[in-house]
This record gives C-alpha cells, structure tokens and sequence, in this order.
C-alpha cells in the first residue's frame, strides 16, 4: 500500500493524514506504508506553504530564463511541454517503486519527498546544450522562435503542434498510438491516444478506462480488461 500526497506542506496533517500518523498506523498493524509527496516548492525552507506549478516553478528557478536565451531572447520564455512537470512524477515513480521494493524485501515504512523546484534546480546543474546543439535546433524549429514572455503554455502548444508533423514525422506513425472508449458526452465515443513508450515481456502496460466526465465511474477497482 502507498499513499500519495499533491497538496502543500502541512494540509493532510490538519486532516490528519500526514506521513507522521499514517507511519504510525502502518507500525501499529505491522506492515509499511510508501508515502509520497510532491508540491512545487520544496518541503523546507520560507515557501514551503505556498501553492505553485509548474511556470511559477520554471519562473522563480531560472529555468524560464535559460529557455528564452537558448531561443536568441533577452527575456525569459516559458518551456513549450510542462516538462518539471512529468518529470517530477517520473522521479516520483521511481523513487516508489523502489521503495516498495524494499519494503517488500526488508519492510518499514518509507517516505518519498519531490518538488518541482528540486527538479528544476538539478536540471540546471547539469548544464545547457553545445552551442552548435541550440543553433540546430533554433534552425530546425523556426516557428518557436516566434515565442515571446507573455506566451502561454496554451498559445506555445498551437504553434508546437503545427510544427511537430514537419519536424518529426516519425512520431505521428499508427502504431505509436492506442485506442479506447471515452465517457465525455457522445455516445459511442472514442478517443486515440499515445501509447506507452516501452513494452515489456509478462506485463502489458494499458489503461482501464479512457477520459470521462467526473462521476462516470463508480468508486470501484476497474476490471483488468485490455486496451485495444
């Protein structure tokens, strides 16, 4: 069992689930708890309580800044994919599988602390690219050259979106992509989606259900059926 906790610091534990008492309860019927946490600014420090995202997170690291340079701007551009983003939850993953592995092998309970700010601050100590790498993708992607301070994650998607087919075929071939069965409305309704980027010999990775209205489902564990 794991517990995963998106709110700032401090708000489960005034409901009283934060990592302190369900470690507790986890002791107390002799089995570990994974509890993972994630919010944008870290969990020490002056802005610990403050809510955040991921532009406020590119913004105050710096991250917006080195983005607009690398595109030839004196002004700090926001990146086109919410990369701290998934990232952060990519770590996140990680760092719970592993520490459900060790319980497994040795037990206790275990607690995993993420931020999009940790994320954004390591991805800055490893560096920007050669200059001949950012002058070949400037080259490459020149309607993103167009991006501006004031352009949003919605804007940057449009133009990101128009140029992708151009600069990257590859990507739009059928078999990356997957099917299943939405709940947004129209009957009979379904809807194509990227598929997963690795496969694996014994496990086949899929989703239970597509994208749906809230209160589509009941609250049940779905049945293991397969995507097509």
């Amino acid at each position: 069992m794991w517990v995963l906790d998106g709110y700032r610091p401090g708000a489960l534990e005034r409901l009283g689930f934060g990592p302190t008492y369900v470690h507790e309860v986890a002791k107390r019927r002799g089995k570990g708890i994974v509890y993972a946490r994630e919010n944008c600014y870290g969990w020490k420090g002056p802005w610990k309580h403050r809510s955040g995202w991921q532009q406020i997170s590119d913004a105050v690291t710096g991250i917006g800044w080195l983005f607009g340079r690398m595109w030839g701007r004196d002004e700090p551009v926001m990146p086109f994919l919410p990369n701290s983003d998934f990232q952060t939850g990519i770590v996140g993953c990680i760092a719970i599988m592993n520490a459900l592995d060790k319980r497994n092998k040795e037990g206790g309970n275990y607690l995993v602390s993420t931020s999009l700010n940790q994320l954004n601050s390591f991805l800055i100590s490893l560096g920007t690219q050669l200059p001949d790498i950012q002058q070949d993708l400037r080259e490459r992607w020149p309607d993103m050259l167009q991006s501006r301070y004031y352009d949003d994650l919605h804007r940057q998607m449009r133009v990101l979106a128009s140029s992708l087919p151009k600069v990257a075929p590859a990507l739009f071939q059928a078999k990356n992509f997957k099917t299943i069965k939405a709940d947004l409305g129209v009957p009979d309704e379904d809807m194509v989606f990227l598929g997963p980027a690795v496969t694996y010999d014994t496990t086949e990775l899929h989703y239970n259900s597509g994208s749906c209205m809230r209160g589509t489902h009941k609250p049940e564990w779905p049945v293991n059926e397969q995507s097509s």
